[in-house]
């Protein structure tokens, strides 16, 4: 279930990103749209299943992120890296 949980999150990121960059890409926005919104159902029914039969592993994946999350943090302000927009 981390697994997935995991890579269902970083596809929604990956869609979120393209979502933005739809007009320098000139995707279709419906179908980003449609992926974005199959995903996050997706990542609803499993949380949900997780709910329902294994508490433990939805608490596992909830420190998982804030670890992550935490960690990027952390690295970001020891190392003094910042994200830097490109421009054309």
């Amino acid at each position: 279930m981390l697994a997935s949980a995991s890579l269902l999150i970083i596809y929604i990121a990956v869609i979120v990103s393209h979502l933005h960059l739809s007009k320098k890409t000139r995707a279709r926005s419906w179908l980003i749209w449609t992926l974005l919104m199959s995903s996050l159902i997706f990542f609803g029914v499993l949380v949900y299943y997780e709910f329902v039969n294994s508490k433990l592993t939805l608490v596992l994946l909830i420190i998982t992120i804030i670890f992550c999350f935490s960690f990027e943090w952390i690295y970001k302000k020891s190392s003094g890296r910042s994200m830097i927009e490109r421009t054309e």
